[in-house]
């Protein structure tokens, strides 16, 4: 035990101090509750306990040691940034490689095939997709058309996939398709009905 007036150590079986012969209350002298201070005991005497309080939890933590609650923190925050950091090399950085075509240039390419001249003499290409939407009209088998489409090809810039389709009420789909190269201003049929309308 410890004498709240001088800080020495009382023993267990002492009756008062043996340094100041302060009487030993019923409450042990070691005991600190919590939020109060000894009548007896002066602001400097409880600022020099509390430093030594502190020197003894230091002692029993050192500063190289790192509490498990601070190694989470100090390997989590790595680890997160790693992931962050691979999600964005695998999935960001393709796409924007990739990179979708500019609209204009894309809307150019489709307005440049539907004016070319098709496989029939006296017919565009777009005039002749129109006549195949009314054949199947007259036969009574259009159920539907998306008209043109362009999507960009992932991966190129430079070529774009150019569509004219249209549903029948047979549940099918009647598709032309041509690859379109803008570098070398060509366009490649994809499907039967494209190579059937414009194939050069």
């Amino acid at each position: 035990m410890r004498c709240p007036r001088c800080y020495s150590n009382i023993p267990d079986e002492a009756a008062a101090c043996p340094d100041c012969h302060l009487p030993k209350p019923k409450n042990s002298y070691g005991i600190k509750k919590k939020g109060i201070v000894p009548a007896n005991r002066s602001a400097s005497q409880e600022a020099t306990l509390t430093t030594k309080e502190s020197a003894r939890t230091r002692k029993a933590n050192p500063q190289g040691r790192v509490s498990a609650g601070r190694f989470a923190v100090l390997v989590g925050i790595p680890l997160i940034a790693s992931l962050i950091a691979a999600a964005v090399y695998l999935f960001v950085l393709p796409a924007l490689e990739g990179g979708e075509i500019e609209p204009q240039t894309a809307m150019m390419a489709v307005d440049r095939l539907r004016h070319l001249p098709s496989n029939d003499a006296g017919l565009t290409v777009d005039e002749r997709m129109m006549w195949e939407i009314e054949k199947a009209r007259r036969e009574g088998n259009l159920r539907g058309y998306q008209g043109w489409t362009v999507k960009p090809v992932k991966g190129d810039k430079m070529k774009v996939l150019i569509a004219f389709s249209f549903d029948q009420k047979d549940n099918t789909q009647q598709r032309a398709e041509w690859l379109a190269d803008l570098a070398q201003n060509t366009f490649t049929p994809q499907t039967e009905l494209a190579a059937a309308v414009f194939n050069r």
